[in-house]
């Protein structure tokens, strides 16, 4: 029996179809999204604009509070909006409404995550860019402020003066603030916020190299992320009062409104060229601006638009609108892709290629009356039920008269005993013939006999026909009692079959009838597009650097028939047709029997992979097939097996067993290796990587491999309950013990882990250390906090991993 469904990221308890955690983001391969019709999803956000949220990269219906699609993994907001914001009407406690304003939530963002998903996931609300490649830092929580370290040089400075309004703000508080932090690529400017008002910020930047160097404002009121050029040299934000968007030039210290009504922007990288979107009456728009120094030449490219990928260093971004595909490149007109689009899978991640390809997704609805899928297997015997007669009952029998029959007289005397016994003879009366005592008569006076008494009168053909009279009323009761039961039963049949044709009346009703959706898969290359496969029943994972893509397709046309028998069996006998009608609708509509069988495109090609016992399903990025063959539920782990893909030539390896008993498995950061545990245990076991034994006694939820290596970290012999182990890497075929006792880890670029130890979680304090490959660590600072992540750095799900249980 398998067990309840668990982000391997932050343990949040997934949905039976979730494919990506709704609480971190983190990808859950095996889950099986549902596929949304564009009427399902217009008449949902017609009729719950107000109370949900929409996922701005399926379409899918999901919680107003929910950071990530639990489907397809896409940073979600409200309905038309993009990234990491909602609006909301905002109470001022005296009942007034203070107008719009942007709710911002933790990012809890890894790469895993980010790289898996496709389309609008890379739309976080600007541009999300981590550390300087070209120098080292860290920034971390001591004091209640953050702390600015340039680790190629010795000591730290205090960044913040006021960051947060609370007296007492949280280890996690600090950790979330990751992303808002911001650097230039030769790490020479810093621009952060140093005071946090209602969800707002006033942002400062200053230069890095001096340590008392002054701090210099940019502005005030700022929402969400802002984004920074690579250089340093601009900073682009939104201002919460009017909901504008600004460009900030740090050499001159001049700013400027572009924009406003804004509801999301992207920036790219040399910070001269905007994608972003408008709101107005209702309407969301699209633009992209030209920046020339602090001023913004826009344009406006489309609207009522769908946002599906934007290539914002190429200047190039894909939408739907009115389900027809566009793209637009600066410069150039819009060009029409497809139409009837429902939903773009996955685009190549070679934005720069000749030939660039995608999937997605075109439906159109089969409409259905409910009997046919229905199996009447009651048909033939109710043809043969009729409306039963009332019964004939055989005549009832004659009572026998007495005086019909001949009788014998006996005399019997007058019992005087009994007389005197009974009543005083003074009231007896005499007669000659009668004797009457107490005004009854008592006896009659026999001539003959010259004595009182009685004539008593017997007939023996009376009694024997009173017997026979009780026998045949006898039978004739039960013959009259069997016809009316045989009767009630034939008529309760006949009643059933009668509500039985009453439902198949409702059933074949064609206001009744239901519309069931055909997904089909288009690949699209070279200006065309090709049919791969009708009948989709749903996605499992698609790569971005190969046209590969891996789903399942329904069994049937429509839902598989469901036995009359059966669903009046599980109905009762004393069903509701309208219930009835509406259980076969839900069922035909929503339990339709999706294939075991994976299927993969291979670009225009399909081909049949099987899969009845396989489990997690997945693709490296080079777009091998992976997945957990003949799959033990009880023990939970399968074989590991490959099956390598040509791409566009549609064919498939044969399946390569790499190893057995394996319970869960990863891909490298950047790279194609396979990592995996096996022997688990309370998350312990032992870590592999393409075969090779790495470590055992690994803690298998924080690893860290760094992009494009072999290198590894995790923890070793970690204590659940303290929420601290011994820190480990594993680098050029050997493992080092870092450290003990250390309770969060964190690589601050390819070179250098900062981690903390001797933490104390009430106090949230402990030693910051860094380890940068020498015999020992370094101690950097005391009583420190939390760390900020680079998000350059980010791998494997969920950055709160390394973080231990906190």
């Amino acid at each position: 029996m398998k067990e309840m469904k668990t982000c391997p990221g932050c343990k949040s308890v997934l949905a039976d179809d979730a494919a990506f955690c709704p609480e971190c983001g983190a990808p859950y391969r095996e889950a099986l999204p549902p596929f949304t019709s564009p009427q399902q999803q217009r008449g949902q956000q017609q009729q719950q604009r107000q109370q949900v949220a929409y996922c701005p990269g399926c379409g899918a219906e999901i919680g107003a509070e929910t950071p990530y699609c639990p489907h397809c993994g896409s940073p979600v907001s409200a309905p038309g909006q993009w990234g990491s914001f909602i609006f909301d009407d905002d109470d001022d406690g005296n009942g007034k409404k203070k107008g719009r304003r942007l709710k911002i939530r933790p990012l809890f963002i890894g790469v895993a995550a980010a790289v898996a998903v496709v389309g609008i996931a890379i739309l976080a609300f600007l541009l999300l860019r981590g550390g300087p490649s070209g120098s080292s830092y860290l920034v971390y929580a001591k004091d209640k402020q953050l702390q600015y370290s340039q680790l190629s040089e010795s000591g730290s400075f205090q960044l913040t003066a006021r960051l947060f309004d609370s007296d007492t703000p949280h280890a996690i508080e600090f950790m979330n603030m990751y992303p808002y932090v911001l650097v230039s690529n030769d790490g020479r400017y810093v621009f952060y916020p140093d005071r946090s008002d209602n969800n707002t910020y006033t942002y400062y930047w200053r230069e890095t190299g001096a340590k008392d160097g002054d701090a210099t404002k940019v502005d005030s009121d700022i929402v969400g992320i802002p984004s920074l050029s690579q250089d340093g040299g601009k900073l682009f934000y939104v201002r919460d009062e009017d909901m504008s968007l600004y460009v900030y030039d740090r050499a001159s210290g001049e700013k400027n409104k572009l924009d406003g009504d804004i509801v999301n922007v992207m920036v790219n990288d040399a910070g001269d060229y905007l994608l972003y979107t408008r709101e107005v009456d209702g309407e969301v728009s699209i633009y992209e601006t030209i920046v020339k120094g602090i001023i913004g030449e826009k344009e406006k490219i489309d609207s009522n638009v769908a946002i599906c990928q934007v290539f914002v260093n190429e200047k190039k971004v894909f939408y739907t609108k009115e389900e027809s595909l566009y793209c637009k490149e600066y410069g150039k007109g819009k060009e029409k892709l497809a139409s009837g689009v429902t939903r773009v899978l996955t685009f190549t991640s070679e934005t720069g290629a000749d030939d660039p390809y995608l999937y997605y997704l075109k439906s159109n609805m089969t409409t259905s009356r409910l009997s046919s899928f229905i199996n009447d297997d009651l048909a033939n015997s109710d043809q043969n039920l009729v409306e039963p007669s009332y019964p004939t009952y055989p005549a009832m029998p004659i009572m026998p008269i007495e005086s019909d029959y001949p009788a014998t007289e006996t005399w019997i005397p007058f019992d005087w005993g009994n007389l005197l016994d009974s009543y005083d003879p003074s009231e007896w009366e005499n007669a000659k013939h009668v004797l009457v005592a107490g005004g009854q008569v008592s006896a009659i006076w026999n001539e003959a006999e010259e004595e009182y008494g009685n004539w008593e009168y017997t007939s023996e053909a009376f009694n024997e026909a009173s017997a026979m009279y009780l026998y045949e009323m006898t039978v004739w009761e039960a013959e009259c009692g069997s016809l009316e039961e045989t009767y009630e039963i034939e008529w309760a049949h006949y009643q059933d079959k009668a509500k039985r044709d009453e439902l198949r009346l409702a059933l074949g009703n064609p206001e009744n009838a239901v519309s069931v959706e055909n997904v089909s898969l288009y690949y699209w290359q070279g200006g065309e597009e090709r049919l791969i496969s009708s009948h989709v029943g749903s996605w499992i994972d698609s790569s971005t650097t190969v046209p590969v893509i891996l789903y399942r397709k329904y069994e049937t046309d429509q839902a598989t028939p469901i036995n009359l028998s059966v669903l009046l069996a599980a109905a009762g006998p004393h069903f509701s047709v309208s219930d009835v009608v509406d259980e076969i609708r839900w069922q035909a509509t929503y339990e339709r029997a999706v294939s075991p069988e994976v299927f993969v495109a291979l670009g225009e090609k399909e081909a049949s992979l099987g899969g009845e016992n396989a489990e997690r399903w997945r693709l490296a990025p080079d777009g091998t097939i992976y997945f957990l063959d003949s799959y033990d539920y009880d023990n939970e782990y399968g074989i590991l097996t490959s099956v390598a893909t040509q791409g566009q030539s549609g064919s498939l390896s044969a399946p390569l067993i790499i190893d057995e008993e394996v319970a869960s498995y990863t891909f490298g950061h950047g790279t194609s290796r396979v990592y995996y545990g096996k022997g688990i245990k309370d998350n312990h076991g032992d870590l592999y990587r393409d075969g090779v034994h790495i470590a055992s006694d690994v803690h298998l939820s924080p690893l860290y491999n760094f992009m494009g290596t072999d290198t590894i970290l995790y923890y070793k012999n970690f204590r659940e309950d303290a929420s601290r182990g011994s820190l480990a890497i594993f680098r050029d075929g050997l493992e080092t013990v870092i450290s003990h006792d250390v309770s969060y880890f964190m690589p601050t670029d390819e070179q250098n882990v900062a981690f903390l130890v001797d933490y104390n979680r009430e106090r949230e304090r402990g030693d910051l250390l860094l380890y940068n490959g020498g015999a020992r660590p370094v101690t950097l600072d005391t009583d420190v906090t939390a760390m900020l992540w680079n998000p350059d750095m980010v791998w494997g799900g969920n950055w709160g991993d390394y973080w231990g249980d906190y």
